[in-house]
Order: structure tokens, then sequence, then C-alpha cells
């Protein structure tokens, strides 16, 4: 099912992300003014680890 069928509305198009090594990242903006933001890797993150 595409994305704007569940009422979504792209904000940002694909574009590569420094953050994320490169890989494309968009912005959608859904129901109740709810931001989200969609990164296109298979790269699981790591754990974070706090030193407190």
């Amino acid at each position: 099912m595409k994305l704007k069928n569940l009422g979504l509305r792209v904000i940002a198009n694909p574009q590569p992300g420094e953050a994320f090594e490169n890989n494309q990242i968009a912005f959608l903006l859904g129901n109740q003014a709810l931001n989200i933001e969609l990164i296109d890797t298979d790269i699981k993150a790591r754990k974070i680890i706090s030193n407190e």
C-alpha cells in the first residue's frame, strides 16, 4: 500500500543524508502533524551505551 493512501504527505523528497552514511532520507507528515523520517538502509543501528 502506498504511504499517500494512508494519508501521509511528503514534506521533503528523498535525498542523501550525511548522518546516515548518505542513504536516502525522506520526511513525511502524518495525521495530527506527526513528522515521520524514512531512511532507506539495511544497516542496523548499534546500541547506545550510557556512561552514567
